[in-house]
């Protein structure tokens, strides 16, 4: 059991937290979305522009959103300008964004929580808006994009999509423009990094340049 595929294989294993440590984040999680959770900021500025699960990466005149617990705040993790579960009911209006971009963070829902932001998205979004997702996109992985020895083989490079870093679901390009479409959205695109109709929302790292796809689409226009 000593060869390199097994050590591979080993290294590459998703560790399973403990049971009492699941239980404490959950608790964490349902205090938090409860108590620190608030509605979206009235901003006297415009755009309107959403940079949904922000992480550390923050845009000056954006409204900043994330999940944030307790756990965080005992580190001083910065405090996002919104709190927000986005796997739950958005405290929000209606047609209040001019924009909205999310990167790598669809991946860490699964499909139900994933499709029930996207369409808290097209509710959000004004009429004519679009919307912005970036998310690792599998058949990068499975071609070796990613660029490291060991996902080379196809099954390590599924796993490693689908496992790793806390990633819930598995998406391509052709998946997430249908998703879209069954939330609503139309003149839906797959499109490159750095390339969109809405430049104010094109935000990509370039970290994730090789692995990521870029969909975007528009909420259609009010009808008359």
């Amino acid at each position: 059991m000593s060869g390199t595929i097994c050590q591979t294989l080993k290294n590459n294993a998703v560790i399973k937290p403990p049971t009492w440590k699941v239980a404490i984040q959950a608790l964490d999680e349902a205090l938090s979305s409860r108590i620190l959770a608030k509605r979206a900021p009235d901003l006297a500025f415009q755009p309107k522009l959403l940079n949904l699960g922000c992480g550390p990466v923050r845009y000056p005149e954006w409204v900043n959103a994330d999940f944030y617990t307790f756990r965080w705040a005992m580190r001083r993790f910065p405090k996002p300008e919104w709190v927000l579960d986005a796997t739950k009911p958005w405290n929000c209006q209606d047609n209040y964004w001019d924009g909205i971009f999310t990167e790598h963070v669809l991946e860490h829902f699964n499909y139900k929580d994933a499709i029930h932001a996207i369409v808290e998205c097209y509710r959000t979004l004004k009429p004519g808006a679009w919307l912005r997702i970036s998310v690792p996109d599998i058949n990068k992985y499975i071609n070796g994009q990613p660029l490291k020895t060991e996902q080379q083989r196809r099954p390590l490079a599924v796993s490693s999509a689908a496992q790793q870093d806390g990633h819930k679901s598995v998406w391509d390009p052709s998946l997430m423009m249908e998703v879209v479409a069954e939330c609503g959205f139309t003149n839906i695109r797959d499109t490159g990094f750095g390339q969109g109709i809405d430049e104010r929302l094109i935000r990509d790292q370039e970290v994730r340049r090789e692995f990521s796809l870029y969909v975007e689409a528009q909420k259609p226009s009010t009808q008359s």
